[in-house]
């Protein structure tokens, strides 16, 4: 069996995702249905690695163990949706599973019985005789399968795309920080794994086109999943994972609150904002503020957007982003110091917010300002 950086990388990573699976699904982490699903998705990409193992070393498996060649490739129809319910469950908080959803299990059980049926239930000699002689599956077939693979993914992957966006908007109506609601992570695991289909994918097209995979692209998008798994696995251990997710229903429907009475829950709570600066805690939630007013929380929530035309994020933000501007001018404080202080935890975070109210950066708007002071 011949060790080249490529199956040495694919052995890694088959390790690497099992033994991180097993610690998701037997952890104290495994009570998130979250972590259960992305286990899921990190056994699939295992175990499409190991068929990648038999096929790279096709000549000592042929000989030794054809027993090995077609009883994992359906699994590379488990990634695609193993990643959209990894999002959705991210997502939603209350999502649950149930037997519809067992629907988007159908083609890999489709393959299984067609390569059950086809191949695995024969002897040795019958399997060596069917895959060298091009017989199981012809090589049409073969092409015609893996184009549904790709085309799996690729729809899996835009609905993704939409829940992310989606749960980007959402998430501003519940926390004052998008570090604490962990969307970076998401986003760094969607976008990874695009990154590497687009790497297979482009193979697989090459191979349509020209005849045959391109060796480089496939070596590209297994590096890439092999970066991409190990930082997964580093957060996964390094970070208490604080998700908080939208309710995946429409925005305030039914609700009994009237005019006046969002209008009282302002007046409180703008009373409230400048007496005790509840906003200089970073992880300020709407659930936390609501509660210091006595008001529920998605009550509270719906005054916000409705009275006053914005999201929480951008709420709480406007009297940070304030205090930030009278400290830029009074004081001689760096901008690090002065993010810190008014409730930020990040640069990027506190600049993004800065422009956006502003129109410009803090330390533009600084020397602007000393610009404007006659000498």
């Amino acid at each position: 069996m011949e060790l080249n950086y490529y199956n040495i990388l694919l052995a890694v990573i088959f390790f690497h995702c099992l033994l991180f699976s097993a610690f998701l699904l037997f952890s104290g982490k495994s009570k998130l249905l979250s972590n259960k699903v992305l286990a899921v998705f990190l056994i699939a990409e295992g175990l499409s690695m190991l068929d990648s193992i038999f096929w790279g070393a096709f000549q000592h498996f042929i000989t030794s163990n054809p027993h090995v060649f077609h009883i994992l490739t359906p699994f590379l129809f488990i990634k695609g949706p193993a990643l959209f319910f990894y999002t959705k469950t991210m997502a939603n908080r209350r999502f649950t599973f149930n037997r519809r959803h067992l629907i988007h299990l159908i083609p890999a059980g489709i393959l299984t019985v067609y390569f059950f049926s086809g191949y695995v239930f024969n002897s040795a000699d019958v399997k060596r005789e069917l895959i060298l002689g091009g017989l199981f599956p012809p090589p049409g077939v073969w092409l015609i399968i893996m184009g549904g693979v790709h085309a799996s993914v690729l729809c899996y992957v835009i609905f993704s795309l939409r829940i992310l966006g989606k749960f980007s908007s959402e998430v501003k109506n519940i926390v004052s920080s998008l570090e604490k609601a962990n969307l970076r992570w998401l986003q760094f695991i969607l976008y990874s794994f695009i990154a590497m289909w687009t790497c297979w994918v482009s193979s697989y097209l090459f191979r349509v086109f020209n005849g045959h995979y391109h060796p480089y692209l496939g070596i590209i998008g297994t590096t890439l999943l092999f970066i991409a798994a190990n930082i997964i696995i580093f957060k996964g251990l390094m970070q208490q994972e604080i998700f908080i997710g939208y309710e995946d229903k429409p925005k305030y429907e039914g609700s009994p609150v009237s005019d006046p009475e969002k209008k009282k829950y302002i007046e409180k709570l703008t009373l409230y904002m400048i007496s005790e600066k509840p906003y200089l805690e970073p992880s300020l939630t709407i659930n936390e503020l609501a509660e210091n007013i006595a008001v529920v929380p998605r009550y509270l929530s719906q005054a916000i957007n409705e009275q006053l035309g914005r999201n929480f994020y951008d709420f709480v933000n406007s009297y940070r982003i304030s205090d930030a501007k009278r400290m830029l001018l009074e004081s001689d404080a760096t901008v690090l110091e002065i993010l810190y202080e008014v409730g930020f935890n990040s640069k990027s975070a506190f600049n993004l917010a800065f422009k956006t109210h502003t129109g410009m950066t803090p330390t533009a708007f600084r020397k602007s300002v000393y610009l404007k002071v006659p000498a």
